[in-house]
């Protein structure tokens, strides 16, 4: 690591232990194998960290683990595992085929779980009680959130301020975006959100890092892209720009990719097309790769109208690498904090065409991308695509968009500003208010997970309800036989008569 990293890093855990290795714990709302950016881009980070520090640091990734039933919701058709176990193995075999692609080696991350359950009315995995009950107090030192929201909407435990030396926070969902989608009430439950997010990053984080300002203002924030990819797409743009002069290297033209919900930039696809088609009588020709629970009405619309005669939908993209032969990415979201497939489309050597929006601002430099803010213009850039050749992606562009150079900035934004102590008293006083909150707030399925867990026996222990059903059947196992003797001796007399 460099000398400006390095520092970067004392100076983030400078509250942290003088001596001895340092800790810390990167806690997530979802694990592989759901290939969400919140299982991958955490995962990929305990790797670089652990692999950049060695022994002086100690990475823990703290999971959540759902049972097998919400699993099969969360992640149906992918591997269902029994218990923490079998998902821990899977995950560590995760962790150590990604190190060797990245170049990390096989660094030590110890994996950790804490108890979830997916909550159908948010659609979200929630933690149930405290997640950072796993946590050694040996290794509480620096905890980072990714998604600090949503891993402390309801939390009961203790004060994560004042059981780590130092809390940061990484948001990666606009949340706001999706409340606003809830028909009549969505904007009213935005407005709630705002103000609840506010809160509990205020009560539970010493820092908030931001992805992108697409995310509401925030307590202690700083704004930065602390994302990278994997050097596998990095490759595959060096290989492009390696070509031979006047051999294309793209078969088709353009492609979106992403997971098949009407929030996440298929709407607002479907209204360019037919945007398109109405004012030119164009008829754009794109493939779509997808999969979630809104593709059969998107393919139900696509098949319904004639705008979209050129447009072929696909199912879902195993891997966004397996399409390099597209030329130009369009992607025009505006629900999303920053879009890992924009980066990794940029690293591949291709075009992006993105709307122009807070989220799209880390991508605005690059010499391959393209910004619309209207129908027009898109469908004047999208016609200006097909004439152009991209660019090859200079050496800086290519490491602003590694793991590395995330990992730089990370460390860069996390930096202690120097009162993290006078703050304590006010976050405390914040914390409990919110514990009694969520008493109130907490979803049906994260109470009754609740409940079956207090009763649930510790290992190699029977509970005690298992125990009053043994007793039970001992002591009823008499008087079960005294009346079936006396059924039987008394169908004897009358059998006898």
């Amino acid at each position: 690591a460099g000398s400006s990293s390095a520092s970067a890093a004392a100076a983030a855990t400078s509250t942290s232990r003088e001596k001895g290795a340092r800790h810390i714990v990167i806690a997530t709302t979802a694990a592989v194998p759901w290939m969400t950016g919140t299982a991958v881009n955490p995962a990929v980070r305990a790797l670089h960290l652990a692999g950049r520090f060695g022994e002086r640091l100690e990475v823990v990734l703290l999971l959540p683990w759902i049972d097998e039933a919400d699993q099969k919701v969360v992640n149906p058709g992918a591997e269902v595992f029994p218990d923490k176990a079998a998902h821990r193995r899977f995950v560590e075999a995760y962790l150590a085929d990604m190190g060797r692609v990245a170049g990390v080696g096989t660094p030590a991350v110890r994996v950790e779980f804490y108890d979830g359950v997916y909550a159908q009315d948010i659609g979200s995995i929630l933690p149930v009680g405290d997640f950072t009950a796993a946590v050694a107090p040996s290794s509480r030192d620096v905890l980072l959130l990714e998604e600090p929201e949503h891993l402390t909407w309801y939390y009961t435990g203790p004060s994560l301020v004042g059981s780590f030396r130092y809390v940061a926070g990484v948001m990666h969902t606009n949340y706001i975006a999706y409340a606003r989608e809830f028909g009549l009430a969505g904007p009213a439950k935005a407005l709630f959100l705002f103000h609840y997010n506010r809160w509990v990053v205020g009560a539970h984080c010493h820092r908030v890092v931001k992805l992108s300002d697409a995310v509401q203002p925030l307590p202690r924030q700083v704004t930065c892209n602390v994302h990278g990819v994997r050097n596998a797409f990095v490759d595959v743009g060096k290989a492009v720009a390696a070509a031979e002069p006047g051999k294309e290297p793209f078969e088709r033209h353009a492609y979106f990719v992403g997971k098949a919900l009407w929030t996440k930039g298929w709407k607002q696809l479907v209204q360019l097309v037919k945007f398109a088609h109405k004012e030119n009588g164009d008829k754009l020709q794109m493939d779509w790769y997808g999969g979630g629970e809104d593709m059969p009405a998107i393919k139900k619309t696509v098949e319904a109208d004639e705008a979209f005669e050129n447009v072929y939908v696909h199912g879902k993209a195993e891997d966004h690498i397996n399409l390099q032969k597209y030329k130009v990415f369009v992607n025009p979201s505006s629900s999303d904090v920053l879009c890992t497939a924009t980066a990794e489309a940029l690293a591949m050597g291709k075009i992006v065409l993105i709307l122009e929006h807070p989220s799209n601002t880390f991508f605005e430099s690059f010499s391959n991308c393209l910004t619309f803010s209207t129908p027009k213009e898109f469908c004047e850039q999208f016609e200006k695509t097909k004439s152009m050749t991209p660019k090859h992606l200079s050496d800086d562009e290519l490491h602003r968009l590694s793991w590395d150079a995330a990992t730089d900035r990370l460390l860069e934004s996390i930096r202690v500003d120097g009162d993290v102590e006078v703050r304590r008293n006010w976050d405390q006083l914040m914390m409990r208010v919110h514990q009694a909150v969520c008493r109130v707030l907490m979803p049906h399925a994260v109470r009754r997970k609740m409940k079956l867990l207090k009763g649930k026996p510790a290992q190699g222990e029977e509970s005690r309800d298992e125990k009053r059903e043994e007793k039970a059947v001992v002591v009823e196992e008499p008087a079960v036989a005294k009346k079936e003797a006396a059924a039987e001796k008394e169908a004897a007399a009358e059998k006898a008569a």
